[in-house]
């Protein structure tokens, strides 16, 4: 009797014992499914060729992108994924909530990164931070841009054979400026050097640019106006390049131009600048001058008088010469240089006809009474307007007059 009472305690502490454990296990199981999440990765293509209008020789192609997940915080947990560059999308289920990394690196056929995240300060790396929440799907939008990670080389070359040799008696003077235009390296360590074209650097100096100037070592010749400058160990990145070309004599500018270019590492970027700019380029122009641009002809009649008495009029009238067959004349009178009117015509008596009328004045005429004895200089101003008004000629014509002082009866 006492073993079966030991038996029964020993089932009911045992019985006890699995349920309890089941309900921790459910519990752990509930729990643990509570908690996860999913993060969807969308990847933004739209800046994928923002490297410049140059490129690199390169394969700036996307083949693939590779995705990898760290964390959550506290955790060790990597996760790797692989898309086609057809993919822009894709989404990671049950993740373990809390912060989480993500890195992106668009990779060509070689397996050589071309783009990938941009570069974040406070993450101190090509990261971006997202958070994974109990039953939500947290949305990364990702933007790609180029991947400006290690050192590459640029090759400038100038050819100014297409202009006049005798604009460029002798080869110019060059300097080169090279501006980094995205956050790049010191550019100590650049090496620069001129393969051909038979220059000789006389400066470099690295800062926030690089510049460099050169100088002919012989004189130009016709077939050897071209210079290659070499520059290696350029940090990845995105440039500025200015070049300009000054008379060596004077320093006076010939030709400056501005170029962009993507360095990128292990890459040569090869730039070709043919200097055509209009600046140096001569050429013809051609004003064609017709004979009706020579002055008016105009000259006083022969019925002008040389002399006068004081109070007498004076009538005086021109002829003009050279006259367009579609255009109207205009007159100005002068007496010693003063402006001044015709005067009107006295009444007369026509014959045949006892009405009395004014003789019709033309504009070609002047009538002007001289009060004064004295010597004077009539002055005749003739301008030629065409059917819309403006001034197409002009011409003049002066006449000497002297006025006497009569005897009184």
């Amino acid at each position: 009797m006492r073993n079966r009472s030991k038996q029964q305690r020993t089932y009911n502490r045992l019985s006890i014992f699995l349920i309890g454990a089941l309900v921790v296990l459910s519990l752990f199981a509930s729990c643990s499914t509570s908690q996860g999440g999913s993060v969807h990765i969308s990847l933004d293509r739209s800046l994928v060729r923002e490297a410049g209008p140059q490129s690199p020789d390169l394969d700036l192609e996307i083949a693939s992108y590779e995705l990898t997940l760290y964390g959550p915080e506290r955790t060790t947990i990597i996760m790797e994924r692989t898309l086609s560059a057809e993919v822009q999308q894709t989404t990671f289920d049950t993740l373990p909530t809390g912060s989480w990394k993500l890195r992106v690196q668009a990779k060509n056929t070689e397996g050589k990164i071309v783009r990938s995240l941009g570069y974040d300060n406070a993450l101190g790396d090509r990261l971006i931070a997202f958070e994974v929440r109990r039953g939500e799907v947290s949305v990364v939008d990702c933007t790609l841009v180029p991947y400006w990670v290690g050192e590459g080389d640029l090759s400038l070359s100038l050819d100014w054979s297409l202009v006049d040799l005798d604009l460029l008696s002798t080869k110019p003077g060059l300097a080169v400026s090279i501006t980094p235009l995205s956050e790049v390296s010191s550019l100590q360590g650049v090496q620069v050097a001129t393969p051909l074209g038979g220059y000789a650097i006389t400066s470099q100096e690295a800062d926030d640019a690089l510049s460099v100037e050169l100088s002919p070592e012989n004189g130009i010749l016709p077939d050897g106006r071209e210079i290659q400058l070499a520059l290696s160990a350029l940090p990845a990145g995105l440039y500025e390049i200015s070049v300009e070309l000054c008379t060596e004599a004077s320093s006076v500018r010939l030709w400056k131009g501005v170029r962009f270019a993507s360095v990128m590492e292990g890459g040569t970027i090869s730039l070709d600048i043919s200097l055509l700019d209009p600046n140096l380029q001569t050429g013809s122009i051609t004003f064609p001058i017709e004979e009706h641009l020579d002055a008016l002809g105009v000259s006083f009649t022969s019925t002008a008088p040389s002399t006068l008495d004081p109070g007498q009029k004076g009538e005086f009238t021109v002829a003009v010469t050279g006259q367009g067959s579609e255009s109207s004349l205009s007159y100005a009178w002068y007496v010693n240089g003063e402006k001044v009117e015709s005067e009107t015509e006295t009444e007369t008596e026509t014959e045949g006809d006892s009405e009395t009328e004014n003789d019709e004045v033309f504009p070609e005429i002047l009538l002007y009474s001289f009060t004064e004895a004295g010597q004077y200089t009539i002055t005749s101003s003739v301008t030629e307007e065409d059917s819309g008004g403006n001034l197409t000629n002009w011409g003049m014509a002066q006449w000497e007059l002297t006025v006497e002082q009569g005897e009184v009866d």
